[in-house]
C-alpha cells in the first residue's frame, strides 16, 4: 500500500480470461470472453447485485444503474479519482501464473495434500520473483 499523498496508489486491480489452446470452440469461447468482459453485462451483473461495474467508467456514470442504486455514485467519484497501476519492474505475471496453477493444480486433482502443495506453490512463486528485473 502507498503512503497517502504520495500520488502513487490505485484502487483498481485487474483479472484476465482466456481462450485456452485446447479449446474445441474457439470462436464460440472468444465471443463468450468479451460478451463477459462488456458493458452490457456489467450493467447486468451490477443490477442483479452479482458484482461492480469493473473496469467500465461507462457503467460507473451508467444512468440505469444509478438511478436504481444511488450509491453507486459514490463509488463512480472514487474511481474518477483513481490512479494508473505501477507495475513492478519484475512482474512476471505470466511466469509466476504458470508455478501457481502447476502447483495448486495438483492440489485440485488429488495428487498433493494442500499443506505441501502450499508450500511448494510458495517456494515455485518465490523463485520466479527472485529472477532479475524484465
Amino acid at each position: 500500500m502507498m503512503r497517502p499523498g504520495s500520488g502513487r496508489y490505485t484502487a483498481l486491480n485487474s483479472h484476465t480470461m482466456r481462450v485456452l489452446n485446447a479449446a474445441k470452440h474457439v470462436e464460440e469461447a472468444w465471443a463468450w470472453v468479451k460478451w463477459t468482459c462488456g458493458k452490457d453485462y456489467a450493467v447486468h451483473r451490477v443490477l442483479a447485485g452479482n458484482g461492480g461495474p469493473v473496469g467500465h467508467p461507462d457503467v460507473w456514470r451508467h444512468e440505469q444503474v444509478l438511478r436504481e442504486i444511488p450509491e453507486w455514485k459514490d463509488w463512480a467519484d472514487i474511481m474518477d479519482k483513481d490512479k494508473p497501476n505501477h507495475v513492478p519492474a519484475n512482474l512476471r505475471g505470466q511466469e509466476v501464473e504458470a508455478a501457481f496453477d502447476k502447483h495448486t493444480g495438483a492440489i485440485w486433482r488429488g495428487e498433493i495434500g494442500p499443506a505441501d502443495g502450499i508450500k511448494q506453490t510458495t517456494a515455485a512463486v518465490q523463485e520466479v520473483l527472485r529472477q532479475s528485473r524484465i
